[in-house]
């Protein structure tokens, strides 16, 4: 029988190495600067990723906020061109969510209308992980509202 061993918790680095093989090196850098050391461990890489890049933006928002029947990864607050309250923006990575699609749609379907520090949800977006890996554009379209894949 073999042995089992304890993985020991990753680090800054791995997470660093893990993000530049996903984003490349520069992207990588940029997202470890501008997150603190535990939001880094405590996000999976493209969450990290959209973080960085809405602290880079300015973008007002909340990150895994508890509903109740749902924790969407970020609510994002005051965006220009969602007007009349919040958006929830999950991010899915292609192997975890892959299976979930339909569901984790009427999850967000769900959050619409949903307060969150007495603004309502108005829409609801998801981003995928081959996407964000690819560049920033698909989470310029989120902050306008666009989905780049739907169900």
């Amino acid at each position: 029988m073999g042995t089992l061993t304890a993985r020991a918790p990753s680090t800054k680095g791995d997470k660093q190495a893990t993000l530049t093989r996903a984003a490349g090196k520069q992207r990588a850098a940029e997202v470890v600067a501008l997150l603190d050391p535990i939001t880094l461990q405590k996000r999976t890489t493209p969450e990290a990723i959209v973080e960085a890049y809405l602290i880079k933006r300015g973008v007002q928002f909340e990150a895994q906020v508890e509903l109740g029947f749902a924790r969407p990864d970020f609510v994002l607050f005051h965006l220009p061109d969602v007007s009349g309250g919040a958006m929830a923006l999950n991010v899915n990575g292609e192997h975890w969510h892959r299976d979930t699609l339909y569901a984790d749609m009427a999850k967000g379907r769900a959050m619409v209308n949903v307060q969150v520090n007495g603004i309502p949800i108005v829409k609801y977006l998801e981003v995928w992980e081959k996407d964000i890996n690819s560049g920033e554009m698909v989470l310029d379209d989120a902050l306008r509202g666009v989905a780049w894949r739907s169900a």
